[in-house]
């Protein structure tokens, strides 16, 4: 199921809840860590569009 198709839906229900804009620092931003234990690595990353960042040890 789409978004908008779950918002229609959830609508239709009487459920209120508010929609916000595009890209916006509300919802956060996505980051990972991969941990490689053959090569004893940790590889990181965030999207490029936040301000955060990948920490590990």
């Amino acid at each position: 199921m789409k978004n908008f198709e779950y918002y229609f839906m959830m609508r239709k229900e009487d459920q209120a809840f508010p929609m916000i804009d595009d890209y916006t620092d509300t919802m956060g931003h996505a980051g990972a860590i991969l941990i490689d234990a053959n090569h004893h690595l940790l590889m990181g990353k965030t999207e490029p569009g936040g301000d955060g960042l990948a920490a590990g040890y």
